[in-house]
């Protein structure tokens, strides 16, 4: 999974740390977990501090670019995903721009569900990244 954020173009990793910082900003306030998943994104995908504070204070003016790959889209969804629920809430809002998301990638709006729940069951049972990714991929295809 990581081999498809590695392989963004600066546009792309942009656009996704947008997608990211608007998921985490959805429900008006920056929770602690959200900010370090978005402080650890942003260093493990090389973007500058001058980068990621641009994208913090105005996410509205970094272009949307979706990925091209079904594996760049899966990371993006799923990426969203956990952000949406890193904070231990899902609001409404959240959880609609995470549907639109998902609509706008070309998976069904149900995926949505699908994935929150692989994500939290692979969290309970301590479950790496690959693992919980692998549940989902096996999911969605049914």
């Amino acid at each position: 999974m990581s081999d498809a954020r590695s392989r963004l173009n600066s546009a792309e990793k942009m656009s996704h740390f947008r997608n990211l910082v608007v998921m985490a900003l959805k429900d008006g306030k920056l929770a602690p977990p959200e900010r370090d998943m978005l402080a650890f994104l942003a260093n493990k995908w090389g973007l500058t501090g001058a980068q990621a504070n641009e994208v913090l204070t105005n996410p509205d003016r970094i272009k949307l670019v979706l990925p091209k790959s079904d594996e760049g889209k899966f990371a993006q969804l799923y990426d969203i995903t956990e952000m949406m629920i890193i904070d231990g809430v899902v609001g409404a809002q959240e959880k609609a721009l995470c549907i639109g998301l998902a609509k706008e990638l070309g998976f069904a709006p149900g995926a949505i569900d699908i994935i929150i729940e692989e994500i939290l069951a692979g969290n309970r049972l301590f479950s790496s990244d690959d693992q919980i990714q692998r549940a989902i991929k096996k999911r969605l295809k049914k």
